[in-house]
């Protein structure tokens, strides 16, 4: 009887460890999204400086060929 109360105790998630584990887990999820957010953010100013680059090509375009 004595031995299955001590393999529960052994068996007993310790809060410092459930603090440390949940301390990574949170770091490492802040740093996942400041990665992701850099990387979205980043498609996001790419795709803008492309719609500008195809306006000026359409503007000057227009320009060249004349209003029809």
């Amino acid at each position: 009887m004595s031995e299955k109360i001590m393999e529960q105790r052994i068996e007993k998630y310790k809060l410092s460890q459930a603090f440390k584990d949940g301390s990574k887990a949170f770091i490492a999820f802040w740093v996942i999204t400041f990665i992701v957010f850099g990387f979205l953010r980043g498609c996001a100013d790419e795709q803008h400086v492309n719609e500008l680059k195809a306006k000026e090509n359409l503007y000057v375009r227009v320009q060249v060929e004349g209003a029809n």
